[in-house]
């Protein structure tokens, strides 16, 4: 995926949130794309998908553990030999020539994010980006950190795919208590598939059958929360952070 489409994309996620949120009630939500067969991925396209989440009416579950894996997850450590390995491959495939003992897990630093290795991760050279501005919630966020955030995740995994035995993945933001999210700022989580088993699922659950003048009612709110002019004016701005 071309990084740029993918900031594009990214840039668009907080007008998106808060439009959700306006015109359905629901102030969380999980947001998911799965890229290759082994993620369950839906059809030949990627996708962001964004599904509202509420304190009794959950309407997604997101394993971590889909095996139950006593040892995966959040309860099994990277090595340091595992840790340095990862970085040094996808490190130099990026291009960065300097020690990897000087970044401790660092994958990607710029001046308005930061990439790293998850030290309890759910498969080998699982990482998570956030940005440097302290954001608790996606709407707290700036477009242009967010698209700074998904800029750089084709390019680590398009390192992670030179360099270790992994085609798929999966991006996951989980934005609000309701929806999972436990660290008070936000972070995506991309986590890589091996060839053997699946690294994590998720599942949206449908709870609501909506006739055809509900869905069209719905999307009409949802356009005139977010507004032709915002979405012209979000595709027409540039998309490349000034640190790329």
């Amino acid at each position: 995926v071309d990084p740029d489409v993918f900031c594009a994309l990214g840039m668009m996620l907080p007008v998106v949130k808060r439009a959700v949120r306006i015109a359905t009630g629901y102030r969380s939500c999980g947001i998911v794309l799965q890229s290759g067969s082994a993620t369950g991925q839906a059809c030949a396209h990627l996708y962001f998908e964004v599904v509202p989440s509420g304190k009794s009416n959950k309407n997604f579950e997101f394993k971590w553990d889909p095996h139950g894996d006593a040892d995966a997850g959040r309860q099994r450590n990277v090595t340091k030999a595992q840790a340095t390995a990862v970085l040094r491959a996808v490190r130099h495939k990026l291009g960065f020539l300097s020690p990897c003992e000087d970044w401790a897990n660092v994958l990607y630093d710029t001046a308005k994010i930061t990439a790293e290795l998850v030290q309890e991760p759910s498969s080998v050279g699982h990482f998570v980006v956030s940005p440097k501005e302290l954001s608790p919630d996606l709407e707290d966020c700036t477009r242009e950190d967010v698209g700074a955030c998904l800029w750089v995740v084709p390019k680590i995994a398009k390192a992670m795919c030179l360099t270790m035995r992994t085609q798929d993945f999966v991006v996951c933001l989980l934005n609000g208590p309701e929806a999972g999210q436990i660290s008070p700022h936000l972070t995506f989580q991309v986590v890589p598939f091996s060839l053997r088993k699946v690294a994590v699922t998720f599942d949206a659950e449908a709870k609501v059958k909506m006739r055809d003048d509900q869905s069209l009612s719905l999307c009409n709110a949802l356009r005139q929360v977010i507004g032709e002019d915002q979405l012209s004016t979000a595709m027409r701005m540039p998309v490349i952070p000034l640190e790329s």
